[in-house]
């Protein structure tokens, strides 16, 4: 079936891109031409692979996991099941008098065994796997060209690419690992589909300017994907820190952000046909805007660190009106002179709902790009191992959340980490009853070499009234015969990821 973009079919949206990367990497191939002229290449291959293996006992609160290919079969309450990804790749470079030419190449290989994973939908059922370009981009630094802005000051990069800006919050990843893609946990598809970004990389003021799309495939995930969206942006931040800070989120010690972009393509579908809760059904014309602040270590009181984003999305647009909040939350005290260098630290979250899904405004949160690494720990911008990840996914959601983090040992970091969940508005799906779960995680990890990381974790979630309300509706919704929501969830995972 042919997907249509904004009333165009794919070959035409295919095409429209097309037009953007002959644009961008032009030049680009001049530069490299240039750059190959004067200098040798350097290459450099890359590899990285993980595994991981999860059991799950009751999937949502005893209901069971609807097959997303058949939502009348299934999966669960117990489940459990293996995932395994490989991402090898190679960066070839020229460095000149023009600055450094990049072109860099990885493709990805992910397969899932074993009876599903237990998200809202089971995404991982029927033993998925498939192997994709991931990111396929040239790329021109400016190296010492404009020595006064700072070694590589400019960055244009054309293609499929990562990208990340500031917590994650809502652009960090451009794929959705759910159905024929696999590895939903391990989470090895991230890049956007390009076409385009520029970094401005000066200080204490740096910029970035992009043009990008989200890698989503209904075929993959039998119509189930989020929308296929293309959207503009700027991102412009004040910060302190060293001169890797310019490239590094995580090295920015204080910083203030803005945040804004606007969707104009996208796909007319919401991620769960028929259940109000549809996550991206309103993007095209979509505008957004954030502001965030944060301190890793706060001036004259090194122990302290504070985060906060406040964001709107709003849409004009006849029919697909929208004006949704959220707002994220963290302090946090760090005692690194004591034991094992305890960090304690408290949250709080709330991505609007929409009491009145029958009114011409759409009021709930579109999450759009969250990436689930926010360069901190966990919970930052993804609440919870089982409620965050497979059930709530930043929309219509209220956290309150506490936790502490310590490192028995050089390499080993453990969490423990106690939430507290509500809807915002659970008459988006037709019920009263706004609390529901509490879950605690227990988390650690093991770096014992450079590039390796080993996972372990324990989770449980206990449901409220708010659960068993969704579930009903849900299972109406999507025709799906679940068992009432009324246990605890109990999860557990140990996996492995190495890079070389």
């Amino acid at each position: 079936m042919t997907t249509a973009i904004h009333g165009q079919p794919a070959t035409a949206a295919h095409r429209a891109t097309c037009r953007w990367l002959v644009a961008a990497v032009f030049p680009l191939a001049l530069l490299a031409d240039r750059a190959h002229a004067q200098s040798a290449m350097g290459f450099k291959p890359e590899f990285w692979w993980g595994a991981a293996v999860l059991d799950v006992r009751d999937a949502n609160f005893g209901a069971g996991a609807p097959d997303y290919r058949a939502p009348s079969r299934v999966i669960g309450p117990h489940t459990s099941w293996t995932e395994l990804a490989v991402r090898p790749g190679f960066q070839l470079s020229a460095a000149s008098g023009a600055g450094v030419v990049e072109a860099k190449l990885t493709a990805v290989g992910a397969a899932t065994r074993g009876s599903g994973d237990a998200q809202v939908y089971s995404f991982a059922a029927g033993r998925p796997s498939k192997i994709a370009v991931e990111e396929a981009y040239l790329r021109w630094r400016s190296g010492g060209t404009f020595a006064s802005l700072g070694n590589n000051a400019l960055e244009v990069t054309a293609g499929p690419q990562e990208f990340t800006v500031g917590d994650s919050l809502l652009v960090g990843q451009g794929t959705v690992n759910a159905g024929r893609k696999a590895a939903s946990w391990l989470v090895p598809r991230v890049a956007f589909a390009g076409p385009v970004t520029l970094r401005i990389n000066t200080a204490p003021v740096r910029i970035d300017v992009f043009a990008l799309g989200n890698r989503s495939s209904q075929k993959d995930v039998a119509g189930l994907d989020l929308p296929r969206t293309r959207f503009r942006g700027i991102n412009v931040e004040w910060f302190d820190g060293g001169d890797n800070a310019r490239f590094k989120y995580e090295e920015r010690m204080q910083y203030v952000g803005l945040l804004h972009m606007q969707v104009h393509k996208a796909e007319e579908a919401g991620l769960y046909p028929g259940d109000p809760n549809t996550l991206g059904a309103h993007r095209s014309g979509l505008r957004v805007t954030s502001l965030r602040a944060g301190m890793f270590e706060a001036p004259g009181l090194p122990s302290l660190s504070v985060f906060a984003e406040l964001a709107r999305q709003s849409n004009g647009t006849a029919g697909r009106r929208v004006d949704a909040r959220a707002y994220n939350a963290e302090i946090g005290w760090a005692f690194d002179d004591w034991p094992w260098k305890p960090r304690l630290l408290a949250r709080a979250a709330r991505y609007s709902g929409d009491a009145d899904p029958t009114d011409d405004i759409d009021r709930s949160w579109d999450p759009m790009f969250l990436g689930s690494n926010a360069g901190r720990n966990y919970g930052a911008t993804v609440h919870g191992e089982i409620v965050g990840q497979g059930i709530a996914f930043n929309s219509n959601l209220r956290v309150r959340s506490v936790g502490a983090q310590l490192q028995p040992l050089s390499g080993l970091r453990v969490y423990l980490l106690h939430y507290r969940f509500q809807w915002d508005q659970p008459a988006q799906f037709g019920s009263t009853e706004r609390a529901l779960a509490s879950e605690t995680n227990l988390l650690a990890e093991w770096q014992p070499r450079s590039g390796t990381i080993v996972y372990a974790g324990l989770a449980t979630a206990r449901p409220s009234a708010g659960a068993a309300a969704f579930f009903a509706a849900f299972g109406d919704a999507v025709q799906a015969p679940l068992g009432p929501a009324d246990r605890r969830i109990r999860r557990a995972h140990l996996g492995i990821t190495q890079q070389f």
